[in-house]
């Protein structure tokens, strides 16, 4: 009896045993079984013994981790952003790659958050850069963008041949890529109501025109009274004062503000300043253009002005976003693209204004950023066909082999919207014919004398003749110390 229950009390143990191990078999299979196999299993015939074996777990990886990019741009998402975003998630959803779009205002503001982040970490991992190349520099010496330059190399991509030398060589710095511009945009074409010419009898001038053209067009198109008036031009100055008046020094030689390459001395005088200075005020005081008190006072705007019918012709070409955006702006007249005049018919041959590169929107990459090849992915992406969609919002993409075509028919695609052929004649233009660029470590502050001088001029606080006399010097003497 002692024998029989000493053996019933060792099968019971057994018992325990083997069910502990199977249960502890389970729990391992179920834990293998959360990641995926690397390893497939063998579909060929074999004996038994293969063919369990194939049924044993095969080795696993951890699957990757997905990056999202945080990217900030100055433009609404609405415009094209969201779009764009949705796509590369589209495409690089495989790949563990995404990215999310954060809009921040481009004014001083706006740049200041940009910057407060950047310097703070990797909050950010690509961002757009406006204002030109002095913001670019400032971004550069604070650590603020990364050298793209061994990456593009390595890549096999030649901004210069992908891009156009006139386009990205004034924008590196010490011969490097601390950014690269996206879009085409030349400042010096304006945006008009081709109704309103066409009901005035006049012809748009898609090849050029003169000042003295310009003011004979601009009066006939100016008609009404107080709240009902007409404007023939809306100058943006209060937003836009650098661009809005652009047009004047891309008449004077390769060197910008500058008399020649030593860069010692400014042409801020140069009668080419005085004419087209001395136009605008006239246009303030005749009554045909938005005079900058008005602009301040009343407190106009593109969009409260030029596509409200109030003014039939506007500078500030980048508003064509606005332009597209019919629900937000609903009118019933179409949009043309002209070039700004010129002088005289001696500057005809600048009719087109070709010598200005316009390129802009500067991607960058910050360096702080954990993932700076995944962001540098990214911007090869976009800079190659990936920025299709802000072609609807009037961004036309800079890369040379994008379609034009696709940027016509993103313009284009609402009847009544843009004229069309005012439209292939602005794509039409050069794009790779700037003039050197001429620049220092002063131009900013050059553009500032210039900017406060012009505003005297227009509130009539000084002749349009000493308030070029006075950015001229006071200009120089900057440059002294």
């Amino acid at each position: 009896k002692h024998e029989k229950e000493e053996w019933i009390m060792k099968k019971r143990i057994l018992a325990a045993l083997l069910a502990v191990a199977m249960l502890a078999c389970s729990l391992a299979a179920c834990a293998t079984s959360d990641t995926p196999s690397t390893t497939a299993p063998s579909t060929s015939g074999g004996s038994t013994a293969d063919t369990a074996k194939t049924t044993e777990p095969a080795p696993t990886e951890k699957p990757k981790e997905t990056i999202t990019l945080k990217l900030w741009g100055g433009v609404q998402p609405e415009y094209g952003y969201q779009e764009l975003c949705d796509n590369f998630n589209k495409e690089f959803a495989d790949k563990g790659l995404q990215v999310e779009y954060t809009r921040y205002v481009n004014d001083d503001n706006g740049n200041l958050q940009l910057d407060t982040y950047l310097m703070g970490g990797d909050q950010i991992d690509i961002y757009m850069g406006y204002g030109g190349k002095t913001r670019l520099i400032n971004r550069q010496e604070a650590g603020m963008a990364y050298d793209m330059t061994d990456y593009l190399t390595s890549h096999g991509f030649d901004p210069v041949e992908e891009l156009g030398a006139a386009n990205v060589v004034p924008y590196q710095i010490d011969g490097k890529y601390y950014a690269l511009p996206t879009k085409y945009e030349n400042p010096n074409w304006w945006l008009c109501n081709a109704d309103m010419f066409k009901e005035a009898g006049i012809e748009l001038p898609l090849h050029g025109w003169t000042y003295a053209e310009f003011e004979e067009a601009c009066k006939k198109l100016t008609h009404g009274e107080g709240q009902d008036k007409v404007y023939g031009m809306y100058w943006n100055l209060v937003k836009d004062i650098n661009g809005s008046t652009n047009f004047m020094p891309q008449m004077i030689p390769e060197y910008g503000f500058y008399t020649d390459e030593t860069m010692t001395a400014t042409n801020l005088n140069n009668d080419v300043y005085k004419k087209g200075l001395q136009m605008m005020v006239d246009s303030f005081n005749e009554g045909w253009g938005t005079s900058y008190e008005q602009v301040v006072a009343d407190g106009l705007t593109f969009d409260n002005t030029f596509l409200a019918g109030k003014a039939a012709i506007s500078t500030t070409i980048s508003n064509m976003r606005l332009v597209k955006d019919t629900v937000t702006y609903p009118r019933d007249f179409e949009t043309a693209i002209i070039p700004a005049p010129v002088p005289d018919e001696s500057y005809m041959d600048n009719w087109d204004f070709s010598t200005v590169a316009g390129a802009g929107d500067l991607i960058c990459v910050n360096p702080k950023s954990a993932h700076v090849e995944e962001a540098m992915e990214f911007v090869l992406w976009y800079i190659q066909g990936g920025m299709a969609p802000l072609a609807k919002g009037g961004r036309v993409p800079l890369w040379k082999g994008f379609d034009p075509d696709l940027v016509l028919n993103s313009l284009c695609e609402e009847p009544g919207v843009f004229n069309e052929e005012s439209v292939r004649t602005y794509m039409s233009i050069g794009r790779d014919q700037g003039l050197k660029s001429y620049t220092t470590s002063a131009d900013s502050k050059i553009k500032a004398i210039r900017k406060e001088e012009m505003e005297a001029a227009f509130y009539g606080q000084k002749t349009v003749d000493q308030a070029c006399e006075d950015a001229k010097a006071r200009a120089d003497e900057l440059l002294k110390k």
